[in-house]
């Protein structure tokens, strides 16, 4: 069964909050407009798999590029529409 539990959330300001509220054990993260990928990023580094979803391509780029410059290895990036999200049906 899984368990899904939303949270909006002022990203840069509330990243700690977000992880604290999160179980102590790590899972499957999904990161719905990841941007920059500060969330995935923090989510990434705390142990978590992370799926982010951005619309723009070039954005996906860029944020992957850095991501792995820095060792950052479980995040998996998916472009998409998030009002067409690829795999909830």
């Amino acid at each position: 069964m899984i368990s899904l539990e939303v949270i909006f959330v002022d990203i840069e300001a509330d990243i700690p909050i977000l992880i604290d509220r999160l179980s102590k054990t790590t899972g499957l993260i999904l990161d719905v407009g990841t941007g920059r990928g500060a969330m995935a990023e923090n989510l990434a580094k705390k142990g978590y798999h992370v799926v982010t979803v951005e619309y723009s391509e070039e954005r996906i780029k860029e944020t992957r590029q850095d991501f792995e410059g820095r060792g950052i290895e479980n995040v998996l990036f998916i472009h998409a529409d998030a009002q067409a999200l690829p795999f909830l049906s």
